[in-house]
């Protein structure tokens, strides 16, 4: 399988933007596996896999004229993940909008993708073996500590970006005790492993 380098040379983005074939096809045989089973995780069917992954594609291509590498580690492969996460987070709120909100088992799965998150961000910092298993230990730990209902609440709030409102009619709760889950989760996780993160802005 053809791979993409994680920095990725100006030259292969000017190759992007002229649309020559090899260069996409190392782009999306790179890419596309990838956010194809993000989306996967995420609860959704194998077509609607495939069409947000077919979407994320046609972002970047819309959005190659935007692209600048403004320093040396703002990679491009940060900046294609930023788009493949707010494409899927569009699907869901659409999914929402819909009345086709995740249950409660898809959301857990859900929630697992979050140490995907930190390991793929579009932050300038990159992460090594062990920020990855640190993070997914942070994603175990408050599983366990918390209910189903408490993390779910978190996840729509943090991960999801939804507004308050939406997510406490999702899960039957006021709005203050959506705040307040969110809250404990961060200030657990903040507790818990604060002292062993290289930013704080990862659980901000």
């Amino acid at each position: 399988m053809a791979t993409v380098d994680t920095s990725t040379s100006s030259s292969f983005i000017r190759l992007i933007r002229q649309f020559d074939e090899e260069a996409w096809s190392r782009l999306v045989n790179g890419f596309g596996p990838r956010i194809y089973e993000r989306c996967r995780a995420g609860g959704l069917s194998e077509q609607a896999s495939e069409d947000v992954t077919q979407e994320v594609f046609r972002a970047v291509f819309r959005g190659l004229g935007s692209f600048r590498k403004a320093c040396e580690n703002h990679s491009f492969r940060g900046w294609l993940w930023t788009i493949a996460n707010n494409t899927l987070r569009d699907h869901f709120r659409k999914r929402r909008a819909e009345g086709l909100a995740p249950g409660g088992s898809t959301a857990m799965i859900q929630i697992r993708a979050v140490a995907d998150e930190f390991a793929d961000s579009s932050s300038t910092h990159q992460l090594d073996e062990n920020d990855q298993a640190l993070a997914q230990e942070m994603v175990d730990a408050a599983e366990q500590e918390f209910t189903q209902r408490v993390f779910r609440a978190f996840f729509l709030k943090e991960v999801c970006e939804l507004d308050v409102a939406t997510i406490a009619e999702q899960l039957e709760m006021s709005s203050a005790a959506v705040r307040q889950a969110a809250y404990r989760v961060r200030r657990y996780l903040k507790q818990q492993f604060g002292d062993r993160l290289d930013r704080d802005e990862t659980l901000e």
